[in-house]
């Protein structure tokens, strides 16, 4: 007898998760091939054990315990087992061995005390489904207990196990415990099930629908993933595979966005659930951004799409493109909720950004760069449009950074004359779109862009549009033909350019034909937060060289100098600032062999350049010298900055001669105090300047391409000075192959460590920490050396070394000797006396975690305590905590998950007002206002005293502190909440408030929030917020901080405050914004914030 017919299938409860249906699936698969009768209980409670399945045949008695993991796990056959999580965490999650042992003999226990005694045991096996996590570590079979996957039911019920009942007797069990018989194997499942599934599978139609077609325009390309190097299918395949989440880096316009929907879409064919969401739309909440995309694929809810993923054992993968486009006021906010999402549901996260994310160390993401397209990436997307001819648009291609203009070049190139900057080439588009209309056109749409940017707005009603057509006396037929090229776009009765590229093209368009080839003008414009997006092109829309000239020789925009070395400005420009350049480098070489220096107390370390033996550098040239340094990293200039670094070096070692005994006697430690004069602390020098552009300017992705990488690895091939070491081991740090530097750093980090200036040092050892070692005899070699350093160093440079050590795993062996000594010195702790000293060897203990060279060894004795010893040892350690700096936040979150009032007393010392002159004044703020989360969060009142109030700054701190508090007390509704806040909220609103605005700045930076765990001000009172931020650029120049440095953090707080208008600000909001627009300090986020809120009203009026 086979089939399923045979197979007696008994239920307890009905199977709701996903692994257990597939497991079921494949024991009555397998069952079904066999002879004779079988029976599978499934969903059970015996001996007050919940069992997954137990399958009965005449030779055979099986326990099935079934697992799914969505990340890899590792465990012991003792012990919790651990799943790795996002931020590189490891959960734990019980332990499927013991679970199925513990099993095995609650069955037989019921058995025997039903049938009498009965000889053996059932056998037990846990399985994986659909298979065990790449890259897990657990433990093998064995007689007790056998691990598989669900495919591998063959080998475990071929064997005779012990414990066997007749199939009558099994009846009467399943009798005694009342199951319920079933049919089919999905009357044994919830019918939700059913709906669930249908309901992703709509989802992923809809997903497929929205993102398939322009995933179809993704052109071949190569990206960086690790030390790896791969194509898109490639990156898709291991975000599919692996369980890391995974970081998307690179500039605008460059196929971040499409390698983002390939990703999704290949995760959707593994059967896997992605949501795509955008950065510019979240609005503080996860939740409502998952949920309007949810609703726009067809998804009931957020909550429905994650129950659906969950219960069917699908995994959530979440893309969040264009982290960058966020606000920045909200996007500490958004990483602390993309990471909060990932514990909670188990997401994996993809996140893509032009830059690395604010709080990256919250999220462990493995990182691809995707970097500008190469040539023949560019040529590729031109081909696709022009044809074979695109090969004859190489400069053009050159002078574009980004696929929407390589298309424009395929599309017009061949039109333009040899040389031609960006703006040509969107003004030949528009001629090539209008044709015999294209004068009347361009004349149009460049008057659009004027009086859009003279009204700092993003559109125009159609009747402005209309008055606009009349006034340049264009036709109707013309005007239909603009709308119709699809050069602006009409959207209910507004009117807006199709492209904000093409806006700010038209934008240059309207400076040229409104500045009568005056230069004054022109660079007032260029300096004009308004035309921000627009420099490059309107420079580059004027066609006389000699104008053009004149108006470079005037530029100290270091960004715009860049563009036109780039080409972006023609070939004129291009050749003019390269000529520059070479100027620039002649200059400071012949600087650097020529300065002097001497002993004098306004340096770094004593000694430093003799000003009068230095040149005079403009703001011009100071400029170029960010172009120059961006050529290092392309690896056109690296040469000449050696050479120019060498003449530097060669003065520094005629002044270490000169000055050596008078340094002896001063005590001035000189070759490191000249070194971190010319390189490091200082910025009198050009080649000071120089290295310091290059060591801090954004272009890392450029070392890793061949032909620049093969430049640096020359340079270190060659006998190399002191400051040519430090340059070049900055620059070496980015390229793919960086392990060949071992052999010319042991010599530095041996017999010639003391003779390395300090800052040398420094970075030699920071450069471990980049070098990945596959070979383990360059690793031994390293630690060998790091381990003979030791004995000479000091405390500071040694705990360096320590550091170095234990990130290649040198130190493993001392951790787990380190153990046994940090167990008992808690254990001696928590059973002692609590007072001042043992709080303070708790704090130290607890600090130990994140700060010691075995931290891991502490991490792991504390994980071992028992909910009461944890929580005594917070406790302590909150009050023996000597300042408000790094961990006591976290430790705070964390003694409060244990809703123990009783801990409260040790949290309230945290509510007085930060130090004023606390050297980490942000850790300051977010311990004060977290003080206040957790007594909300207990329902504690804070106590009355918190310092003294005497500044509208330190009042508004203390009225944001209790805002935290009553946010947080679970048990007020709506009207008693805002009852409780009206007193703080009437100190923030008061007219003559100066420092709310502040003080809201600093709890933004200092905080950050998870969705349903706990409350930004921001979040619960939105509109509070604004009006304090809109009170304070009423009154920007009387605005006060809280610390003394506000002198310096004035503009960011205006700046933020512009932001939060952005954000939450309505159309009465924009005259404010447009009078700051011009405004050279604030101009570009006041502009940002009037394009977000005329994006989200409707019918906003000029």
């Amino acid at each position: 007898m086979t089939g399923t017919a045979k197979i007696e299938l008994y239920v307890g409860n009905a199977i709701e998760h996903a692994s257990e249906r597939n497991v079921l699936a494949a024991l009555v698969e397998h069952l079904a091939s066999t002879d004779g009768w079988s029976a599978i209980f499934a969903n059970i409670h015996v001996g007050g054990r919940q069992i997954d399945f137990v399958v009965a045949t005449d030779s055979l008695t099986l326990i099935v315990e079934a697992k799914h993991f969505s990340r890899r796990v590792r465990g012991q056959k003792n012990g919790q087992w651990q799943m790795h999580g996002s931020g590189g965490v490891w959960r734990s999650v019980g332990n499927p061995y013991c679970q199925a042992l513990e099993a095995k003999n609650a069955l037989r226990d019921q058995l025997c005390a039903s049938h009498g005694e009965m000889p053996g045991y059932p056998d037990a096996c846990v399985v994986f489904a659909p298979a065990l996590p790449t890259g897990s570590d657990v433990p093998a079979s064995d007689f007790k207990v056998s691990i598989i996957s669900a495919g591998a039911f063959a080998e475990v019920t071929a064997k005779r196990s012990g414990l066997l009942l007749s199939r009558q007797q099994w009846a009467a069990f399943a009798q005694e415990l009342g199951l319920q018989r079933v049919q089919t194997p999905g009357a044994a499942c919830d019918a939700r099930l059913l709906e669930q599934e249908a309901l992703l599978t709509a989802y992923w139609s809809q997903f497929l629908l929205i993102y398939a077609p322009a995933v179809g325009s993704l052109k071949s390309d190569r990206y960086e993933l690790g030390a790896e190097e791969l194509d898109a299918i490639g990156v898709a395949d291991r975000v599919a595979q692996d369980d890391d989440d995974l970081l998307i880096l690179g500039p605008s316009g460059c196929g971040k966005t499409l390698l983002a929907q390939k990703i999704g879409i290949h995760c959707l064919e593994r059967g896997h659930v992605p949501i795509f969401l955008q950065g510019k739309y979240f609005t503080g909440t996860l939740g409502e951004s998952i949920g309007r995309e949810a609703g726009l694929l067809g998804a009931p809810s957020a909550a429905r799409l994650i129950s659906a993923a969950q219960a069917n054992g699908r995994l959530l993968v979440l893309i969040l493109d264009g982290y960058n486009e966020c606000p920045a006021a909200e996007q500490l906010a958004l990483t602390r909720s993309l990471a909060a999402a990932a514990r909670r549901y188990g997401m994996r996260l993809i996140v893509s950004a032009q830059v690395d994310i604010v709080r990256s160390d919250l999220i462990n993401a493995s990182r691809v760069v995707v970097s500008e397209p190469d040539k023949a990436l560019k040529l590729a997307i031109a081909e696709s449009t022009a044809g074979q001819a695109g090969y004859r648009l190489a400069y053009l291609l050159d002078s574009v950074s980004s696929g929407l203009e390589a298309d424009l070049v395929g599309r017009v190139g061949a039109t333009l004359a040899d040389g031609a900057s960006r703006f040509a080439l969107f003004d030949a588009y528009a001629r090539q779109k209008l044709g015999d209309d294209a004068s009347d056109g361009i004349r149009l749409l460049a008057a659009v862009a004027g009086q859009l940017i003279n009204r700092m707005s993003f559109s125009l009603s159609i009747r402005d549009f209309d008055r606009l057509a009349a006034a340049e006396r264009i036709h109707g037929d013309v005007l239909g033909r603009i709308v119709a090229a699809g050069l602006v776009v009409r959207q209910s009765d507004r009117v807006s350019f199709r492209h904000e590229l093409i806006f700010s093209a038209f934008a240059a368009e309207s400076v040229v034909r409104q500045s009568d080839h005056d230069v004054e003008k022109v660079l007032l414009a260029l300096v004009a937060p308004k035309y921000g997006n627009s420099r490059a092109l309107i420079l580059g829309a004027y066609d006389d060289d000699r104008f053009v000239a004149n108006v470079l020789a005037r530029i100290e925009d270091a960004g715009l100098l860049r563009a036109a070395s780039d080409g972006e400005c023609g070939v004129v420009a291009r050749n003019w600032v390269v000529a520059r350049c070479d100027q620039v480098l002649k200059k400071l070489t012949a600087e650097a062999a020529a300065v002097r220096h001497s002993l004098w107390d306004g340096t770094w370390g004593g000694a430093g350049v003799c000003e009068d033996t230095l040149c005079d550098w403009s703001p011009s040239e100071r400029a170029l010298m960010t172009t120059i340094s961006n050529g290092v990293w392309r690896g056109t200039y690296l040469d000449r900055v050696l050479h120019a670094v060498a003449e530097m070096d060669r003065s520094l070692n005629q002044a270490f001669d000169e000055l050596r005994e008078e340094a002896k006697e001063k005590k001035v430690r000189l070759r490191t105090a000249l070194f971190a004069d010319a390189y490091v602390m200082s910025g009198r020098a050009g080649i000071s300047q120089l290295v310091n552009r290059i060591c801090h300017v954004d272009f890392p992705s450029r070392a890793g391409k061949s032909e620049v990488a093969d430049r640096i690895k020359g340079a270190w091939e060659r006998p190399r000075t002191s400051g040519q070491t430090y340059l070049l081991l900055t620059l070496v740090r980015f390229a793919e192959d960086r392990a060949y530097i071992i052999p010319h750093i042991l010599p530095l980090l041996g017999e010639q460590w003391r003779y390395q200036p300090y800052h040398l040092q420094l970075a030699l050892l920071n450069s471990v920490y980049f070098l990945r070692l596959s070979d383990d005899g360059l690793k031994q070699q390293l630690v060998d050396a790091l381990e003979a350093l030791l004995p000479t160093l000091g405390p500071m440079v040694s705990g360096m070394v320590v550091e170095a050590l234990e990130h290649m795993g040198a130190l493993d062996k001392d951790v787990d000797q380190h153990v046994g000594g940090v167990r008992e010195d808690l254990q001696n702790l928590l059973s002692g006396p609590m007072d001042a000293v043992q709080d303070a060897k708790a704090w130290a203990a607890y600090s130990c975690q994140f700060d010691h060279p075995f931290s891991s060894a502490y991490c792991e004795v504390i994980q071992e305590l028992n909910k009461d010893q944890r929580k005594r040892l917070l406790t302590m350690a909150c009050r023996g905590a000597g300042y408000a700096g790094l961990f006591v936040s976290p430790l705070i979150q964390e003694l409060t998950e244990y809703q123990d009032p009783k801990v409260a007393p040790a949290i309230e010392r945290w509510t007085a007002l930060p130090e004023l002159n606390s050297f980490m004044p942000q850790e300051s703020i977010s311990v004060f206002v977290w003080a206040h989360v957790a007594l909300g969060m207990l329902g504690v009142p804070p106590p009355a005293d918190r310092g003294d109030v005497e500044s509208p700054a330190k009042d508004a701190l203390i009225a944001l502190g209790d805002l935290h508090y009553w946010a947080h007390r679970s048990d007020l509704d709506a009207d008693r909440l805002t009852q409780s806040c009206s007193a703080a909220m009437e100190v923030l609103l008061h007219p003559a408030q100066l420092g709310a605005a502040s003080a809201l700045y600093l709890v933004t930076k200092a905080m950050s929030y998870e969705n349903a765990a706990r409350e930004s001000v921001m979040q619960k009172f939105p509109g509070k917020m604004l009006c304090i931020c809109r009170n304070a650029l009423q009154r920007p120049d009387d605005q006060i901080g809280y610390y003394g440095h506000f002198g310096y953090d004035r503009l960011d707080v205006l700046r933020f405050s512009i932001d939060v208008l952005g954000n939450l600000g309505v159309a009465g909001d924009l005259p404010l914004l447009r009078s700051l627009s011009d405004d050279q300090a604030l101009g570009e986020s006041a502009i940002k914030a009037i394009q977000l809120i005329e994006g989200r009203v409707d019918n906003v009026g000029s």
